[in-house]
């Protein structure tokens, strides 16, 4: 059920974007490529040492998706189809790199080293398919990779956090562990995971270009979109990234701004089919399907996806990997697999005429290019 709230600021969302006539369903997910937590096992391991990661359900749940996150989901969306004869196709976004500890480590953590995804698939158990997977699926017109950032975690604070010998950071540090949700850590005001939190443009710009020329050595293609991790990013920088390719922007209502302090924190409103500061194509996040974050199954989804179709919006549905990975809790992937299968399939039986687009897809609708 929608409360109150969620419901009037649906409203706003939807009643700002620009009206379409067809009935269009998209699905985005982040996070792909990202570490979080390596395994159970770790999460256990720092508990004992005082270290709490289950009160945040990414700290709890994320892990590394594996062959067979892979091979679950992408039998769901291939089982079926619209009535142009499309599947349901997943825009996944994806980091393109994760710290590299031991290099970090040998430099007493003077620096910050990453790694490719393309090593950490090589590097984690039954992960060594993802990525073959990714490009099967992709070319069946399943799942669509997209730019997420270099990789998630801010790696000048994280850096600094870990050479003034922050105790929490350090000790996830050795489990291979660099984000830590705020329930877990109160005395840090600022989210590590959230990559372009920062005011240092030549940092950001950097990071930006790196990872978007990171995602087209390992993807073979340009992305033609972006979202930053947690929706931080500033709004100085869209048209830098505009410059290298990126023309459509993905995310919630409000891109936010670098919450250091002392500084501007005015939120940017977003609004579907738009353009953005930037001239990026807006296209905003309207639904949520995050059962594990939300502890609520599909149902809430159609309700937010009927009133997206009565007011004549696209339903763009934000859905994050940790719902489909089992790295953690095989248990919990299982779930969340049988809701979304349901959730699928409930969007076809109550709206015949609804048709799968991917973000990108959903862009060139809006504008007939990207230009």
């Amino acid at each position: 059920m929608i409360n109150f709230k969620s419901f009037i600021s649906s409203l706003h969302t939807n009643l700002s974007g620009k009206n379409i006539s067809k009935k269009i369903v998209v699905f985005e997910s982040d996070d792909w490529g990202a570490i979080r937590v390596p395994s159970k096992e770790a999460i256990d391991r720092l508990k004992k040492k005082g270290l709490d990661l289950t009160k945040n359900a990414y700290t709890r749940f994320d892990g590394l998706e594996s062959n067979s996150d892979l091979e679950s989901l992408l039998e769901i969306l291939d089982k079926y189809k619209d009535i142009n004869g499309n599947h349901p196709i997943i825009t996944a976004n994806f980091v393109t790199c994760n710290p590299d500890f031991e290099k970090i480590k040998s430099s007493n953590f003077d620096q910050y080293f990453n790694h490719k995804i393309s090593a950490t698939y090589s590097n984690y158990s039954n992960s060594d398919k993802v990525l073959d997977l990714v490009f099967s699926a992709n070319s069946n017109g399943l799942f669509l990779p997209q730019f997420h950032g270099r990789e998630h975690v801010n790696a000048e604070f994280w850096i600094s956090l870990l050479k003034n010998n922050d105790p929490f950071f350090r000790i996830a540090f050795e489990e291979g562990i660099s984000g830590l949700g705020r329930e877990s850590v109160p005395h840090i005001s600022r989210s590590v995971q959230a990559t372009y939190d920062t005011f240092n443009t030549d940092f950001a710009s950097i990071s930006l270009e790196q990872g978007l020329n990171y995602f087209e050595e390992i993807f073979g293609f340009r992305s033609y979109s972006f979202i930053p991790n947690n929706f931080v990013l500033d709004v100085k920088l869209l048209p830098f990234l505009f410059s290298n390719g990126v023309k459509v922007s993905q995310g919630m209502r409000y891109l936010l701004p670098p919450k250091q302090i002392g500084r501007n924190k005015i939120k940017v409103f977003r609004k579907n089919g738009f353009r953005s500061q930037g001239k990026q194509i807006e296209i905003v996040r309207n639904c949520s399907f995050e059962p594990t974050e939300t502890g609520r199954d599909y149902l809430s989804t159609l309700k937010e996806i009927s009133l997206a179709f009565s007011l004549k919006q696209p339903v763009v549905i934000s859905t994050h990997r940790l719902n489909f990975s089992s790295r953690i809790s095989i248990e919990n992937r299982d779930r969340n697999l049988k809701y979304f299968d349901a959730l699928v399939n409930s969007i076809l039986k109550q709206w015949p005429d609804a048709e799968f687009y991917s973000t990108l897809g959903l862009a060139k609708y809006y504008s007939g290019n990207f230009n």
